[in-house]
């Protein structure tokens, strides 16, 4: 993010910005030579009515904001959330202006054939 190339990288591996501001990319197609983290979206949900247990059973995600009027701490309270675990949670504002929540899952390198969406 430091070196301000956003949409060079969403050029140059054909990816969608969800918004100008999120630094969150998204594509139908898996590159698996994409210089960052990757994950499998498993849902996108209202942030104003999401709810953990209804997506995590263990009420355990990792939690990045990007573009979110929040602080992760008041979000995991808020929540009742622990930190940890396989999931990933994206609490984000869409080029529609609206807040969501996107769940997903990292990819490693042994599963990169099992998913059709990265983040």
């Amino acid at each position: 993010m430091k070196a301000g190339a956003f949409n060079l990288i969403a050029r140059k591996y054909g990816l969608i910005k969800i918004a100008a501001n999120s630094h969150l990319y998204a594509s139908e197609a898996l590159n698996t030579d994409f210089p960052g983290r990757v994950f499998a979206v498993k849902g996108v949900a209202d942030a104003a009515r999401f709810s953990p247990k209804d997506w995590l059973p263990e009420a355990k995600a990792n939690l990045t904001l990007r573009n979110f009027p929040s602080n992760p701490d008041d979000l995991r309270k808020k929540w009742r959330l622990k930190d940890g675990g396989h999931d990933y949670l994206f609490p984000t504002t869409l080029a529609s202006n609206k807040k969501v929540v996107i769940i997903t899952e990292r990819i490693d390198s042994g599963s990169f054939h099992q998913t059709k969406s990265q983040l």
